[in-house]
């Protein structure tokens, strides 16, 4: 506890600093959920006006997410669900450390697949899974077939699957971490089950925001009418995903790849995906995590804070004051929102430190 990684802040070696005051609110992510909610409201809108019957078919078909499961694919049943689990490990050796992985809002666990690719020839095993909601997990149904212990597409739904999957790893104590949303959800649960943490690394996570549409509307919005006209505007919305939309808010979006845009559009077409998707976007609430720190200190869970110095949506101020209010460490790269798939190495080196300290 206390220790304070140093980052690289334009050639400079950082640590966090002990003055100012800190904003939470992140006025340009706000700006832009703004504005999303004006395009689906609208849409929506229109859409109800003329589909009619078709609004009540809320999950579309598709092919079994088996269907399309990558050479580190698993799937396993956590907290009741189906759910897609990759894990990358040294290939000649039993791994030094086990790190869990929480992506980011619209991404999956294969968003990690180059930062698992390296730490695997560190020596350290990777193990992410896609969220419910995204990727290739299944999409179960809140409204009538869904009988598990939890609300489902919760933070706190993915915190309880972290906990299931450390239980089928056989692993008693992790490193965990997350980015943006993931990132919240990691922090989450170092208030609920700090015992399971040997340290977390949230990278770029909102603290009192999310990527939804006002808590007040979600009610309404998660209805079986509603979510039927949601679904139909999800999949006008996931049509022609390419790297102007996976690289929004990275520091240079030419630097997104094929692989990097079939991340982040491999589900698109399986079974309920329109519907799951939809769901998760109204099915949590905002986090309450700014005055949240002091119980992570307390609780003695070691954290490194990681930041890009061109996050467009997280300052690095946010990040600090994770970093001061928990008595850990703030890294800050020169990147952008998304740390882990715009610079792999530079993060899967990171995870190697963090893990040779206290995996």
């Amino acid at each position: 506890m206390g220790r304070h990684w140093p980052g690289v802040a334009d050639g400079r070696w950082a640590t966090p600093s002990r003055s100012g005051t800190l904003a939470v609110t992140v006025t340009k992510e706000q700006r832009l959920m703004a504005a999303s909610i004006r395009r689906i409201l609208a849409a929506g809108t229109l859409l109800a006006l003329g589909a009619g019957p078709l609004a009540f078919q809320t999950r579309s078909d598709g092919p079994d997410p088996t269907s399309r499961a990558y050479t580190t694919s698993r799937f396993l049943t956590l907290h009741g669900v189906r759910t897609h689990v990759q894990v990358w490990e040294p290939a000649d050796a039993e791994a030094s450390a086990t790190i869990i992985a929480l992506h980011h809002f619209y991404g999956s666990a294969q968003t990690y697949d180059a930062v698992g690719r390296e730490l695997a020839d560190r020596g350290v095993r990777l193990v992410a899974f896609d969220r419910l909601g995204f990727g290739l997990s299944d999409r179960p149904d809140p409204q009538g077939r869904w009988t598990g212990p939890d609300a489902p597409y919760t933070r706190a739904f993915a915190g309880q699957q972290v906990l299931d999957l450390l239980d089928e790893l056989g692993v008693d104590r992790a490193v965990v971490t997350g980015t943006s949303m993931g990132g919240t959800a990691t922090l989450e649960l170092a208030l609920t089950a700090p015992e399971r943490l040997a340290a977390i690394v949230p990278v770029a996570s909102p603290l009192t925001a999310d990527a939804s549409l006002p808590p007040l509307l979600r009610p309404l919005l998660r209805t079986r009418w509603v979510s039927g006209v949601g679904a139909l505007i999800v999949r006008r919305q996931s049509q022609g995903i390419g790297a102007d939309r996976v690289g929004g808010a990275w520091l240079d979006p030419s630097r997104v790849t094929p692989a990097d845009i079939e991340a982040h559009t491999n589900f698109l077409g399986l079974e309920g995906y329109d519907a799951g998707l939809w769901w998760k976007i109204n099915s949590d609430v905002p986090p309450r995590l700014r005055d949240a720190m002091g119980p992570i200190r307390d609780a003695g869970v070691p954290v490194v804070a990681v930041v890009g110095d061109s996050d467009p949506l997280i300052s690095v101020d946010v990040m600090r004051h994770v970093a001061e209010q928990t008595g850990g460490g703030l890294r800050v790269v020169h990147c952008g929102h998304i740390v882990h798939q715009e610079c792999p190495l530079a993060f899967a080196e990171l995870l190697a430190e963090v893990a040779a300290a206290h995996g």
